[in-house]
């Protein structure tokens, strides 16, 4: 059970509103609760039960409505659009780890779109559960959006719960239109860097959704993406001598290459230093203006046809008197 259900000024509206004792009414809320966790872990528990069907599960003998009523008034339930129609209030804030890791593992978010905790699942496990509801959350926001206009996405029957083929495949194909094949071979080919930087400029990069898509490591960082926003803006005005996007592109090829135990934790400060570095480097090749590499030597630098030859330089160094003193002076230490 809930802490603090018991006193819970709710429980005791649903008690009056049902007109039975408070621990009848907290019995109900607890078979409530197990229900769904076993049976409609995402909370949707309207995607499956009708009213009647619910007042026969939680034991119920008096009007299915008027039931489903007291509890949607009393707080305990919510309606929503779509097929889901009712939901366990606030179910992806209280329900427990074990839940949340049934849905993790299943690639589904809970039925209000929030995204279950993968904290105990193991790390290379992880990763794929990420990508995963990283699918889930994009196809919710599509539907949602979609639902909005007053239509029903193509090939979907309303649940909001989890992620078709079809979905992923739409997905896959929108990520194609907004990288084309030019941009993403600019990552390894030098050749290519122009046309990267020419399309770089037609996208909003301060949005990590676009920015770090394709970069499999960065997009599911949720740490830098929560950042991004404010950290992209801040390296292109402290660092304008560089293209941060392109040595983002570069830092990420360098991690993908390095053993996991030498990836990055803190990646928003290792981009960061990461960029610093490819602005110096650029600083110190760039002094006037000028390019980097010149094709002629600076003025004053003698040409290698004015150097002196073996023999030259052996007859000036014996008309000095250098072997002389060097000679003296040896004798002088031995003294």
């Amino acid at each position: 059970m809930k802490r603090g259900t018991p006193r819970n000024p709710k429980t005791r509206r649903l008690a009056r509103a049902l007109e039975v004792s408070l621990p009848h009414a907290i019995g109900l809320l607890e078979l409530l609760w197990h229900w769904t966790a076993e049976q409609a872990p995402d909370g949707g528990i309207g995607a499956k039960l009708t009213d009647a069907e619910l007042a026969d599960f939680l034991e119920w003998e008096g009007d299915p409505a008027k039931f489903t009523d007291a509890l949607v008034e009393n707080g305990w339930l919510d309606r929503v659009e779509g097929n889901a129609r009712i939901v366990v209030h606030d179910w992806s804030e209280h329900a427990e780890d074990s839940v949340h890791t049934r849905l993790a593992r299943a690639g589904t978010l809970f039925a209000d779109g929030r995204r279950p905790r993968s904290t105990r699942i193991n790390k290379t496990e992880r990763e794929d559960i990420e990508a995963r509801l990283d699918d889930a959350e994009a196809e919710f926001e599509r539907r949602r959006a979609h639902d909005k206009r007053g239509g029903q996405p193509e090939g979907s029957k309303g649940d909001l719960r989890s992620t078709s083929d079809s979905a992923r495949t739409a997905s896959a194909r929108h990520a194609c239109v907004e990288r084309p094949a030019s941009a993403s071979a600019s990552a390894s080919a030098s050749g290519d860097a122009h046309g990267a930087r020419a399309h770089d400029d037609d996208l909003d990069l301060s949005n990590p959704a676009i920015a770090l898509r394709s970069l499999s490591l960065y997009e599911k960082d949720e740490k830098l993406r929560r950042r991004w926003a404010e950290l992209y803006p801040a390296w292109v005005d402290a660092f304008p001598e560089v293209d941060v996007m392109p040595e983002v592109r570069s830092a990420h090829v360098w991690e993908l290459e390095q053993p996991l135990r030498k990836r990055k934790r803190d990646r928003a400060k290792f981009l960061g230093s990461w960029i610093r570095r490819a602005a110096e480097r650029a600083r110190l090749d760039t002094t006037d203006g000028s390019e980097p590499y010149p094709d002629e030597p600076p003025s004053g630098v003698p040409d290698e046809s004015d150097w002196p030859t073996r023999e030259e330089s052996v007859a000036a160094k014996a008309a000095s008197g250098f072997d002389d003193m060097l000679a003296e002076s040896r004798q002088r230490e031995r003294a």
